[in-house]
């Protein structure tokens, strides 16, 4: 098998939001023989291009990269954050870096592991979180609910002693007009 078609067969899984050139997303590239995507051109089985999959450059193992890196591996970009690096170094992997000159990637396979683990434990706390929040968003809702319903009930109760007031009020009047005062 050749490298270009163990790189090809090494990437059918890439996915990213990085633009692609006219060529890759409208599946057709006047270089190749057939353009990308036709029956003429080994990565056929892929469809034509949504924007979504990035086609990595053919010539990336040329490199000499290796899964620990290597002494010449340059290490500027370790200290960016992760969302940026992993846009920066899945670019520099692309077809359309190295003809923008570019710089090479510069990662390891043990740092995107280390990275994506803590991505992914992240993630993990992320969605625990918001568990988390959802229950006591239903206890604040209950006890809302509870809160609403006591307050609805205190208000009856109060109209009704108010009620109540106006019925003595007018006995007393009632008493007072009707009714002969005390000797005294």
């Amino acid at each position: 098998m050749s490298t270009e078609s163990t790189v090809t067969n090494a990437i059918h899984g890439i996915h990213s939001t990085l633009p692609l050139p006219v060529s890759a997303q409208t599946g057709y590239s006047a270089d190749s023989p057939g353009g990308w995507g036709s029956s003429a051109n080994e990565n056929a089985g892929w469809g034509p291009a949504t924007g979504a999959v990035v086609r990595v450059h053919l010539h990336l193992s040329c490199l000499k990269l290796t899964w620990d890196g290597n002494l010449s591996r340059s290490a500027a970009l370790d200290c960016v954050e992760t969302s940026e690096w992993s846009e920066i170094q899945l670019y520099a992997c692309s077809d359309q870096a190295q003809p923008n000159n570019s710089p090479f990637p510069s990662f390891t396979g043990p740092q995107v592991l280390e990275r994506l683990a803590k991505v992914e434990e992240a993630i993990a706390e992320a969605k625990s979180s918001v568990i988390d929040l959802r229950a006591v968003k239903a206890e604040a809702l209950q006890s809302y609910g509870e809160a609403q319903t006591a307050v609805y009930a205190r208000l009856d109760k109060v109209h009704e002693m108010e009620e109540m007031c106006k019925h003595l009020r007018d006995l007393l009047r009632i008493a007072h007009t009707c009714f002969p005062s005390p000797a005294g």
